[in-house]
């Protein structure tokens, strides 16, 4: 069977994410984790969501607590709003949920 098809590069990459699972190192990933910012349309719960993703990629290899603690404070020093994010790590969250509220 001769197959001609024309994928681009983000398409490559994908598939082979995909089939050979993923394989970004620990430390790349602690560099995007690290200077994640809110986008300005970004919703909180999508910022959320996106913390906590790259935070799992970053910190896979270390205890679920640790990955909390790091999510909350990347959360509150990457939202949009600066103030009220400051406001809240002084709070102290103890999980996700109470640094949404």
């Amino acid at each position: 069977m001769d197959r001609e098809v024309e994928l681009g590069y983000i398409e490559v990459v994908d598939k082979l994410e995909r089939r050979l699972g993923y394989r970004e190192l620990p430390e790349t990933a602690r560099v995007t984790f690290s200077g994640a910012r809110q986008g300005e349309e970004e919703s909180v719960d999508d910022w959320t969501d996106r913390v906590l993703t790259l935070a799992g990629k970053a910190f896979r290899d270390l205890p679920e607590e640790y990955m909390v603690q790091e999510s909350i404070l990347r959360f509150c020093m990457g939202a949009k709003e600066r103030e009220a994010g400051e406001q809240v790590i002084n709070q102290r969250p103890g999980s996700i949920e109470q640094a949404i509220d």
